[in-house]
């Protein structure tokens, strides 16, 4: 088959033409069934039927996207096998999005099947006639953290109830928290969703590590709960809370550790209450070291006044 002498730049077709127009590279030779060469001599108008051909038989993704897009009188049904088959969701959606008379309906199907999160969002969002709730379905069943977010926010009529409970499916909580740490806006997006909720690891949690959290309603949850590690922990991290009310929860749960921890931890605690809770079951030494605590504090509390 005949050739012609081009420059070249190592080897990807797609690029030759290009680069033989900058006078780049070393001297090659390009087969005139090499379809940058089709599409270029397609441009031309020249035999366009035998260059068409010849795209097509190469199933390269982007010169049948680049055919179907640019060549005026092409069979995009055609080109459009090829992207389909191909799987490169990239040129799906370009094809899609910039192809006239292109099955976008069809190629979304391919994205919303086998396609990752952030495609089916990208497809969803900047395609016109695409399948909104096809994707949106993909989407929440993949459960990626960022796109859920993404995508509820930013397509109309999107459920945003079902975005949220992907995200707390496919996500532990500390993964959600520290994304909405980073990105504050989805934290105000979706924090009516985690109000309601109302479950209190998420509520400690958000408390402790979201600027602007309702801290009264995230404490409440806390001590609704009765959960005594919980209590310990929001009375210990959530800066400026009255004790009292996650103290009464740890010591009416008479649970030992937790009761310890809490009079060893918590400034203000109130310690001979929780050495009753767990004297006659712990270890002496244990008794001793609050004591000893107890009395520091005490210390402490007339040197300030004193020094007041």
């Amino acid at each position: 088959m005949r050739a012609i002498l081009i420059q070249r730049h190592g080897i990807d077709t797609g690029d030759s033409m290009r680069n033989w127009k900058r006078g780049q590279g070393r001297v090659g030779f390009i087969r005139v069934d090499d379809p940058s060469y089709c599409y270029q001599q397609a441009k031309k108008r020249k035999d366009l039927l035998t260059q068409e051909a010849r795209v097509i038989k190469s199933k390269s993704p982007y010169w049948n996207y680049m055919f179907a897009r640019n060549i005026p009188g092409t069979n995009v049904s055609e080109h459009e096998k090829i992207i389909k088959a191909s799987r490169n969701f990239k040129y799906i959606f370009k094809f899609a999005r910039e192809v006239h008379g292109a099955d976008v309906r069809g190629l979304g199907r391919i994205i919303a099947v086998y396609g990752d999160s952030y495609w089916n969002y990208i497809f969803a969002r900047y395609v016109p006639g695409a399948n909104i709730k096809d994707h949106a379905n993909a989407v929440i069943s993949l459960g990626n953290m960022e796109i859920n977010y993404k995508f509820s926010r930013d397509l109309q009529g999107a459920d945003k109830e079902k975005f949220f409970k992907s995200i707390l499916k496919h996500n532990n909580y500390e993964e959600f928290v520290n994304y909405m740490k980073k990105n504050h806006e989805c934290f105000e997006y979706f924090e009516q969703e985690i109000m309601e909720l109302d479950d209190p690891t998420l509520c400690y949690l958000i408390a402790k590590d979201i600027k602007g959290a309702d801290i009264k309603r995230c404490g409440f949850s806390v001590i609704l709960s009765k959960n005594p590690e919980l209590c310990y922990k929001f009375a210990r991290d959530i800066h400026g809370v009255d004790i009292f009310p996650y103290e009464k929860v740890v010591l009416d749960s008479r649970d030992i550790k937790w009761n310890y921890l809490f009079a060893k931890d918590i400034k203000n605690a109130n310690i001979q209450s929780h050495i009753k809770r767990i004297g006659s079951v712990f270890d002496i030494n244990i008794i001793e070291e609050l004591n000893h605590i107890s009395q520091d504090r005490v210390k402490q509390k007339k040197l300030k006044k004193g020094l007041d």
